[in-house]
C-alpha cells in the first residue's frame, strides 16, 4: 500500500521558513561570536569584531525591524498576544543598545560584552517567537502567514533606518523565502536590473543550481562573483553586464 503525499500548504510553508531562519540567524551569530572570542585570546580581535558587527547590522537589526512592520503588528490585534508583543518590541530596543554598544566599544573586552548581551537576549527572543508568537499567529484564521512572510522580505530588501547598508545595491536573503519561490523571486528582481547593476543574493548554500538557469536564460548577459563562500553562508553578487 503507498504512502499518501501530503502537500505542504503556503502558510506551513512560510511557517517553516520563518522557523528555519530563526535558527540560521541564531546559528550565525553565535559562530561569530565565538570567532569574536576566539581572536580576543590571540590578542587579533579586529577582523572578528567587524564581522560580528556586520551580521548584526545588516542582518539581525534589519530582521527585527521587519518583523515590527509585519507580524507584530498581525499579532497585536489579538488582545491575548498585545502584552507579549509588546515585551518582543522592547526586546528589539534593547537589540539596538546593545548594538551601538558593540560598535563604539572602546577596548575590545568591552566589545565582547555587548556581543555577547546580543546573543543572550536574541536567543530568548528567538525562543518566544517560535513557541508563542507564531504557533498563535498560525492558529489565527484571519492571518496569512505566507503574506507576512513576503511582507517581511520586501522590507528586508531596503535597509531598516538607523542601519548602515552594506551596498548601495539590494541584498536579497533568499533564506526567508519558501523554496518553491525563491527562483522566480530572483529571476524577476534580476530582469529588472540595468546594464551595469547588482542584486546580492544571500543562501545558506551554494546556489549552483541558480547560476546554471541564469545562464540558459540569459547567456552572457550577468556576471556572478562570490563574496562569501560558506560554510554557513554564502552571498553572491550577480551584475548584469549586458
Amino acid at each position: 500500500m503507498s504512502t499518501p503525499i501530503r502537500i505542504e500548504s503556503a502558510d506551513e510553508a512560510a511557517l517553516s521558513a520563518m522557523l528555519d531562519h530563526h535558527a540560521q540567524l541564531r546559528g550565525e551569530l553565535e559562530s561569530r561570536l565565538a570567532a569574536f572570542r576566539e581572536a580576543l585570546a590571540v590578542d587579533a580581535p579586529h577582523g572578528a569584531r567587524d564581522a560580528l558587527v556586520e551580521f548584526v547590522d545588516h542582518h539581525v537589526l534589519p530582521h527585527a525591524a521587519a518583523e515590527e512592520g509585519s507580524l507584530y503588528p498581525a499579532a497585536a490585534r489579538n488582545e491575548r498576544a498585545a502584552l507579549l508583543v509588546e515585551s518582543m518590541v522592547l526586546e528589539h530596543r534593547e537589540l539596538e543598545r546593545k548594538a551601538q554598544s558593540l560598535r563604539s566599544a572602546a577596548t575590545p573586552r568591552a566589545a565582547l560584552s555587548s556581543a555577547e548581551a546580543i546573543a543572550a537576549v536574541f536567543a530568548v527572543h528567538v525562543v518566544k517567537e517560535n513557541d508563542l508568537l507564531l504557533p498563535l499567529l498560525s492558529r489565527d484564521p484571519d492571518v496569512r502567514l505566507s503574506t507576512l512572510l513576503a511582507d517581511m522580505h520586501e522590507k528586508l530588501a531596503a535597509p531598516a533606518s538607523g542601519v548602515r547598508a552594506a551596498t548601495d545595491a539590494e541584498e536579497l536573503d533568499v533564506r526567508t523565502i519558501a523554496h518553491g519561490a525563491r527562483h522566480e523571486i530572483i529571476f524577476s528582481k534580476l530582469h529588472a536590473l540595468a546594464a551595469g547593476e547588482r542584486l546580492f543574493i544571500v543562501n545558506d548554500h551554494d546556489p549552483k543550481p541558480l547560476r546554471y538557469q541564469l545562464d540558459a536564460a540569459w547567456p552572457g548577459e550577468f556576471d556572478w562573483n562570490y563574496i562569501d563562500a560558506g560554510p554557513q553562508l554564502w552571498r553572491i553578487e550577480i551584475t548584469r553586464v549586458g
